[in-house]
């Protein structure tokens, strides 16, 4: 069934790097691309979304025509399969046997993972080719690749701006270990050509010599199509093109391919052309309507719109071409995965077809400046080219370089795709490694979905990190005690009428403990207002009893040291916050057990007192003076 083609090397167009991330066609084009994490357009806002279109739009006009009539574009979306790698190591087996257990069950499911990769190619000559460059000055063809190359940094420069919020990540080269020098462009070009990911090396070698390892072969009469790995392994494949375009077009609004459940690649590519030439386009395209007998005037007046819209730069008209290829391990899957991927796209608008004579063409016109192999081009608008590749794509997270190092932990999300989770929200292309920023996070679902679950789950996993977060956990019901104590943490149940532990006399003598310790006695007194003489009082008796002995120091020993003012004295009201009264199993004890350095987890459960109205203040603030005096630049989480 199917044939040897032609050599590979025939269809590669990029040539050499004449650049760490800019690399020269064989055509004498320069090509540079960018990895995007994608704009996440799950639940965002449709105003938000239109308002990233037009900024794209303008992007495109501020490109065009007659300055930038030389600037083209091609968009990839590559889904895949992705392999989740191991959680980390932990010092608690508890955390270490949950981790590897957690990651296997994942590692089983079907992973999959949308990449989008941009691409500007920037054509210093678009018509009247010169001759061929090896007969030239060597000395002059420097020159004008150092000016091409430097007239790309520019223009990258302008786009990079406006793609800040997708994560744009140069591709370029870097050194291994061993000094090899190898190309990121040149792997994500060469997994194009070849459906494998490995390094590709900078060799002075033509890149079309080395860039193909795989062996392609094409059927013309079905249109599929074979990709034979070096390990022997087939991956069947076939091209969809559109054949009609939908009547509008609105950003995403091919979003529905990206939760498919099996790996292709989707190509837009995007040729600008000057305002002139357009204008003739829509004025040529309006006569034939109209010699045709197709004489609907809602066409026609949408032309006019069109040219009038042109003329006045609210949009660039441009060589638009589309292509998809679908992958498959058989030829039976392939046919049904050909036809779930029609019918989204019909759903959508488009009327596909599935190539045949010119399947070789659609598959190489994939590798970004190969326009001679592109088929069924239309003439489309700058909008409509963004509305069909938005660069949207869902919510993934910061696998890396996020404050406290690699991500928390990976979730697997609605549409299979990985999701790296972190506490702290940093830009996700921005090395935010040692960062003081904010981690507030929550959790919020009806009784019983697995809250509590949840976030167990994710303080085991914190804690594979160097130094091990202290986590201080104020539960209820008891929930986290059987986690807590896995763990290797503390765990205390705060009840009624029991004895807490707290002492908070016993404590380093500093200006924050004095301060703290004379307005908690303000509060455990129970008065709306306190004159000078009380304050004065309580300060003096604070301070008294920080320079005595740490065995001494108590709560009844501190109300002795008070002046006895009558029943409404604080000497009065204090008693019964000492031992043997009512509230004394509250701060009079003999040893505060709250031991911050023995556990990096420590657990209060307050279901018991949290009802108790003269217990619950004191005692939370309490604790959270004791969680303050962590605050020293270790990691920490209060949950």
């Amino acid at each position: 069934m199917f044939s040897p083609d032609s050599p590979i090397s025939e269809f590669v167009s990029i040539s050499t790097h004449v650049a760490p991330s800019v690399v020269k066609t064989t055509a004498g084009d320069y090509l540079l691309i960018w990895h995007l994490g994608g704009l996440p357009f799950v639940g965002r806002d449709e105003f938000e979304l239109e308002q990233r279109h037009n900024t794209f739009n303008r992007l495109l006009q501020t490109l065009r025509a007659p300055d930038f009539a030389n600037v083209a574009f091609w968009v990839h979306d590559v889904r895949r399969r992705r392999r989740i790698g191991a959680g980390g190591r932990f010092k608690q087996a508890f955390n270490q046997n949950l981790s590897d257990e957690y990651y296997t069950a994942l590692s089983s499911q079907k992973i999959m993972q949308n990449e989008l990769y941009f691409s500007m190619i920037y054509r210093p000559v678009v018509t009247g080719r010169r001759l061929v460059e090896k007969s030239a000055n060597p000395d002059k063809i420097r020159a004008e690749e150092e000016q091409a190359v430097a007239k790309v940094v520019e223009l990258a420069t302008n786009v990079e701006a406006v793609l800040k919020d997708y994560a744009p990540y140069r591709l370029g080269m870097y050194e291994a270990k061993n000094g090899v020098v190898f190309s990121e462009t040149l792997e994500f070009l060469g997994y194009l050509l070849n459906r494998i990911d490995e390094p590709v090396p900078v060799l002075p070698a033509p890149v079309p010599a080395y860039l193909p390892v795989s062996k392609h072969m094409f059927a013309n009469k079905t249109g599929d199509f074979v990709i034979r790995t070096p390990d022997g392994i087939n991956h069947f494949g076939a091209i969809l093109n559109i054949k009609e375009y939908a009547d509008g077009t609105y950003p995403g609004i091919l979003n529905g391919l990206k939760y498919l459940d099996f790996e292709y690649v989707m190509t837009h590519s995007f040729s600008p052309v000057g305002r002139h030439d357009a204008l003739k386009v829509l004025e040529r395209t309006k006569g034939m309507m109209i010699s045709s007998g197709d004489k609907s005037s809602t066409q026609i007046r949408d032309l006019d719109v069109a040219m009038d819209d042109v003329a006045s730069g609210n949009f660039v008209l441009g060589e638009y071409h589309f292509t998809l290829a679908v992958y498959a391990d058989s030829q039976e899957k392939l046919a049904r995965q050909i036809a779930t991927t029609r019918a989204e796209l019909s759903n959508a608008g488009f009327v596909s077809a599935k190539e045949d004579l010119a399947i070789a063409s659609s598959f190489y016109s994939q590798l970004p400046g190969n326009w001679r192999f592109r088929t069924r081009i239309a003439n489309l608008s700058s909008l409509n080219f963004l509305g069909l590749s938005p660069l949207h794509n869902f919510a993934q997270g910061k696998q890396h370089n996020n404050p406290w190092g690699d991500c928390v932990t990976t979730l697997q999300t609605t549409n299979g795709q990985p999701y790296y989770f972190n506490f702290h929200a940093t830009h996700p292309s921005e090395n935010s490694l040692g960062e003081k920023a904010i981690g507030n996070t929550m959790v919020i679902g009806k009784s019983g979905t697995g809250k509590t679950a949840l976030i167990n789950f994710l303080l085991s996993q914190v804690q594979k990190f160097d130094p091990i977060p202290t986590i201080f956990f104020f539960d209820k019901d008891r929930g986290a005690e059987i986690f807590v104590r896995a763990c290797g943490g503390n765990y205390l149940a705060l009840e009624n009428g029991s004895p807490t532990g707290f002492n908070p006399f016993q404590c380093e003598r500093n200006e924050a403990n004095t301060q703290f310790l004379a307005e908690l006695i303000k509060v455990l007194g129970g008065k709306a207002e306190y004159s000078a003489r009380e304050e004065e009082d309580i300060y003096r008796a604070v301070e008294g009893m920080l320079d005595t002995p740490m065995h001494l120091r108590s709560m009844s020993n501190f109300r002795k040291s008070l002046p006895n003012m009558g029943d409404d004295g604080l000497y009065a009201r204090l008693r019964r916050w000492t031992a043997g009264n009512s509230l004394g199993w509250v701060f009079d004890n003999p040893v505060d057990t709250i031991d911050l350095t023995r556990a990096s987890i420590i657990g209060f459960d307050y279901t018991d007192v949290i009802d108790n109205a003269e217990v619950r203040v004191p005692v939370i603030n309490y604790l959270l003076h004791r969680l303050e005096a962590l605050i020293d630049g270790r990691p920490l989480i209060y949950v």
